[in-house]
């Protein structure tokens, strides 16, 4: 016989609903959760159960609203090593143009990517001077400022807007 196998008037056998033990109606007690349980099994609410979130404000303070560079192409390097004066067409998608010429170099020509997306940046570097530079613009487009030469160590920097190749402040 268990300790709850007894007569008392007006009550009766209840089993726990967590531990499984039998139990005299008047010792069971309902849980914050619905369950009838045992005093042993009994448990209050935890405290963070009633805590209510603050909104956090995610917008920013201001805005620019600059969206012209939507650029979202892969970024890449276009590397060559022109013997003597050279002509070239940068690849799509290439962010950095460096020409590391084998000997010296009076002349070359850079013709700037066929299908550029919106806002890609364009670097241009040498490890030498190239006094005699051409830099055109692909079919369709055109270009600002295009530079004459390439002083070793300095790049010139575009930026693709429409349909215009321009030419931006290195920084």
């Amino acid at each position: 016989m268990g300790h709850a196998d007894y007569f008392h008037p007006g009550s009766w056998n209840v089993i726990c609903q967590e531990c499984g033990e039998k139990w005299k109606a008047f010792d069971i007690r309902k849980r914050w959760d619905g369950f009838y349980v045992c005093p042993f099994c009994s448990e209050n609410r935890h405290p963070q159960d009633f805590i209510k979130g603050v909104p956090d404000e995610q917008d920013v303070p201001f805005s620019t609203g600059n969206l012209d560079y939507v650029y979202s192409g892969t970024v890449g390097t276009q590397f060559i090593q022109p013997t003597s004066g050279f002509s070239v067409t940068i690849l799509d998608a290439i962010e950095t143009f460096f020409i590391d010429p084998i000997g010296p170099l009076t002349s070359g020509t850079i013709t700037m990517p066929a299908a550029p997306p919106q806002g890609q940046l364009v670097r241009l570097y040498s490890n030498q001077n190239i006094n005699g530079l051409t830099v055109s613009p692909n079919a369709g487009q055109t270009i600002t400022n295009a530079p004459t030469s390439l002083v070793g160590t300095e790049p010139v920097l575009y930026k693709y807007s429409g349909t215009v190749w321009q030419r931006q402040v290195y920084a």
